[in-house]
């Protein structure tokens, strides 16, 4: 992980006051979520469920909370049951979110912290 990822991840945790998942319904579930190099995948089924793949084994998380950044409706941080456990989903604008594998942008860009590793991703609502 480069300093800088770290440091932008250190910055949106104070930024991010934490709503209780009742007050965060505008987060579409169920999101799914992944990134290359390597390859996994983040689903977000509900506000309790959660399932993360890593070389393709699928482990079930449990979601603590949902919270929005302050002023900011489409910027959210999930905090999941586990050390230094969250996911950073924020909108991507007009430009979207891609990745090297994908033709089509994503709605939504993702920063995942798990323990000491941090990732980046896209996310879109499942259909």
């Amino acid at each position: 992980m480069s300093l800088r990822m770290l440091k932008v991840a250190s910055l949106m945790c104070l930024a991010f006051p934490l709503v209780a998942a009742a007050d965060a319904p505008d987060l579409a579930m169920p999101m799914y979520c992944s990134g290359s190099e390597p390859f996994w995948g983040l689903t977000i089924h509900d506000a309790k469920t959660a399932t993360y793949v890593w070389d393709n084994q699928p482990m079930p998380w449990k979601v603590r909370s949902i919270g929005h950044a302050s002023g900011r409706p489409s910027t959210w941080r999930v905090v999941f049951e586990g050390k230094n456990r969250e996911a950073f989903i924020f909108d991507e604008g007009q430009q979207g979110c891609s990745d090297s594998d994908s033709d089509t942008p994503s709605a939504f860009g993702l920063l995942l912290q798990d323990g000491e590793g941090l990732l980046r991703g896209c996310c879109d609502p499942k259909t």
